[in-house]
């Protein structure tokens, strides 16, 4: 199980800094509208688990209030007051300590809802989404950034993806469609080896660019972290036998049933 402690330790250190640099990089290009918008009613936007990372000096985050809930094992993290760049966290966010699989959110009050290191650590994940799917927002929007299960990351103990239960692309496509996701968008995030040596950070352009056209044919090897984009659905597509051909194979052949039968002639003797 994660610890404050760890994860600050994690994110603070070179890899961890080129991990969220890319995260960010990845959910920006997922969240056009959120990072253009201007004006209106402000969205509302949370996220389950450890949120501070994400919107840590993204674009227009000044503009932008996050309220994380933060799950019973792990203590809250506090969101920073300065930054090194000119990008602040916007003044109103806020950090609080909740049970994920009874959030805090009315039903259809949140527009957006992000996990990052959350459903890898739940032992239920079908309630967990069930949850999510409650609090969005009609058409609201779940941003799910979760360990690639056929990735070095998720057996690299040093990293917070090397924790909880990984996923394959496959196991979190199928959670989310049973709970009435549509996904939108598929993103396989860190295609580089979660290795410490500044060599490595140094090459991870030369590296990342390199795979980039290799990506497509070996997702399960190169990419470390699944980024998935899902719409709520308010309505379950049906699925299974057509109705007249249920009907049809039900139906009872009154034809054989109810055939005539023959009487049988049965002759007395008489004396």
């Amino acid at each position: 199980m994660l610890t404050r402690q760890f994860l600050e330790s994690f994110y603070h250190s070179p890899l961890g800094l080129l991990y969220q640099r890319h995260i960010r990089q990845i959910l920006r290009r997922m969240l056009p509208e959120l990072m253009q918008k201007t004006g209106g009613t402000p969205p509302q936007i949370a996220c389950l688990g450890h949120g501070t990372p994400l919107f840590h000096n993204l674009p227009r985050a000044n503009l932008v209030s996050c309220i994380t809930i933060c799950p019973e094992w792990l203590s809250p993290v506090t969101w920073p007051q300065k930054t090194e760049t000119k990008h602040a966290p916007h003044p109103a966010n806020q950090t609080a300590q909740a049970d994920l699989l009874h959030l805090p959110f009315a039903d259809d009050s949140m527009d957006y809802l992000i996990l990052n290191h959350s459903l890898e650590f739940c032992g239920h994940p079908h309630q967990l989404l069930r949850e999510c799917w409650r609090v969005l927002a009609p058409e609201g929007r779940l941003i799910l950034i979760t360990p690639h299960r056929h990735s070095l990351w998720a057996r690299a103990e040093h990293t917070p993806l090397g924790h909880g239960h990984p996923y394959s692309r496959r196991q979190v496509q199928q959670l989310l469609k049973e709970q009435l996701f549509q996904i939108d968008e598929l993103h396989m995030a860190m295609l580089m080896p979660p290795f410490r040596r500044r060599l490595w950070m140094r090459l991870y352009a030369v590296i990342r660019r390199a795979v980039r056209g290799l990506h497509s044919l070996m997702p399960l090897q190169w990419g470390g972290v699944v980024m998935l984009r899902a719409s709520k659905h308010l309505y379950q597509p049906v699925t299974g036998t057509p109705a007249h051909k249920l009907a049809a194979k039900k139906a009872p052949n009154l034809a054989k049933n109810h055939s005539p039968r023959k009487e049988k002639v049965v002759s007395i003797p008489t004396g």
